[in-house]
């Protein structure tokens, strides 16, 4: 089976609906107002912006390892 998203693994979201999501997390849009722009749930995109979230977590930490 094809992978649909490169970014997101085992996902069923498309690769430009998932960039849409992340565009609105940079722009500090709520879950809610997320919603209304993609049509998924609150609960798909609150799983979204938390596992963006701990990528930037994790990446902070290796930052600060390095250093």
């Amino acid at each position: 089976m094809e992978q649909l998203n490169r970014y997101y693994r085992c996902s069923k979201i498309s690769e430009r609906k998932f960039r849409q999501v992340v565009r609105c997390f940079a722009l500090d849009l709520t879950a809610s107002k997320t919603t209304e722009f993609t049509g998924f749930t609150r609960k798909s995109v609150t799983m979204i912006y938390l596992k963006i979230r701990e990528r930037i977590a994790d990446g902070t930490q290796m930052a600060k390892r390095r250093v």
